[in-house]
């Protein structure tokens, strides 16, 4: 994450208290675990690194901070979002400067909400967060950035009870998070699952609080079609599974893609074609007739619900199918470049939304 220490800090230095003091010695130790950037005006670190208060370890770090000013200011200045730590005891409140977002806090507070930590991503469970995070690498190694490290907090929201997670996470105020959540859309102009809009009910009126909702479906249905050749290499039965869905992702009907909204854990059933909704039909319809995948079942049973319907259009990918994906890039190099050109826009709304929050400097301890 990015703290920048606005002039109004450095501005009277001699007459910060001693809990103002506390707060600079604890963000300078965050940017020598590695866990924060720490930007500003190169004279104005190099005056906390002249600062008598603090110790030799911290004035230390305060100079190389302000050394580091010259390699990571510009590029710094690409990512959306930055901690801005203010002299003014005032509320936490966001500005927005040339598309960045700034969160601006009093030092006076830093403390409180403890911003010195490491920032906390919270998800339904920690295989979507190895999943987003390892793409994310991928993507800052696309934009040649490849000198930074990721620094977070990983939190298990454990799926229906993400919610009780992020009041709790609120409520201990552990610092700077960001919660990444499935949509759960079944249709493009559908509504939010259940967790997501519990998840934002309970968001306080707090900037510090954020989340990052997906476009598609879920997690599952953005997994880059080279990823899922690979893992299907080896197994025929499985490759035969992929085809299927491979088959609907060229598809494209009223400038959505429908493979975005499909079941890829439990596959697809003609029952999404017989809704109480007629454009839902005409839509599934015509997506399941282009893709040919109509052809695959021909019984006339009733197929008005999941249960009753025995007509599987595309067998089901499996509930292990983020988890394999995860092992996958663990083990493999895998290249932005790769991923789908439909889903292209997706995984740059999620990149550009994450990254910010855990990019981090390498260690610098003395």
């Amino acid at each position: 994450m990015i703290i920048e220490i606005d002039k109004s800090v450095i501005e009277n230095l001699e007459l910060i208290d001693d809990n103002e003091i506390e707060a600079l010695i604890n963000l300078a130790s965050s940017r020598a675990r590695g866990f924060n950037f720490i930007l500003g005006n190169k004279t104005h670190l190099l005056k906390l690194s002249q600062f008598s208060e603090f110790s030799r370890t911290t004035r230390s770090t305060f100079n190389k901070a302000a050394t580091d000013q010259i390699k990571w200011s510009n590029l710094l200045k690409n990512f959306n979002f930055r901690v801005r730590l203010i002299k003014n005891n005032v509320d936490i409140f966001e500005t927005e400067e040339d598309g960045v977002n700034i969160l601006n806090i009093s030092l006076s507070k830093f403390l409180f909400y403890k911003i010195d930590y490491k920032p906390s991503l919270i998800a339904e469970n920690l295989t979507d967060i190895s999943f987003y995070t390892h793409v994310v690498r991928s993507y800052l190694k696309s934009k040649n950035v490849v000198s930074l490290e990721l620094s977070f907090t990983p939190v298990n929201g454990g799926g229906s009870t993400t919610k009780d997670v992020v009041i709790e996470h609120f409520k201990q105020q552990n610092g700077i998070s960001i919660c990444l959540l499935d949509s759960d859309l079944k249709i493009p102009w559908g509504e939010y699952g259940e967790t997501a809009n519990d998840v934002i009910s309970v968001l306080p009126n707090q900037p510090y609080a954020k989340t990052m909702i997906l476009k598609s479906r879920e997690a599952e249905n953005i997994i880059p079609t080279k990823i899922l050749e690979q893992l299907s290499k080896n197994n025929k039965v499985f490759k035969l599974k992929v085809e299927k869905f491979k088959s609907l992702s060229s598809i494209v009907i009223d400038n959505e893609r429908p493979i975005r909204y499909v079941d890829f854990k439990k596959g697809i059933k003609k029952y999404m074609l017989n809704t109480s909704c007629p454009k839902t039909n005409k839509f599934w319809q015509d997506s399941f007739e282009e893709s040919n995948l109509l052809k695959i079942c021909k019984t006339q049973r009733s197929c008005t619900t999941s249960n009753n319907c025995k007509c599987l259009l595309a067998d089901g990918l499996g509930t292990d199918l983020l988890k394999s994906t995860v092992e996958f890039l663990e083990n493999n190099d895998f290249h932005y470049s790769d991923v789908d050109d439909y889903m292209k826009n997706e995984w740059d709304f999620i990149c550009g939304k994450i990254s910010p929050y855990v990019i981090a400097p390498k260690r610098f301890l003395t």
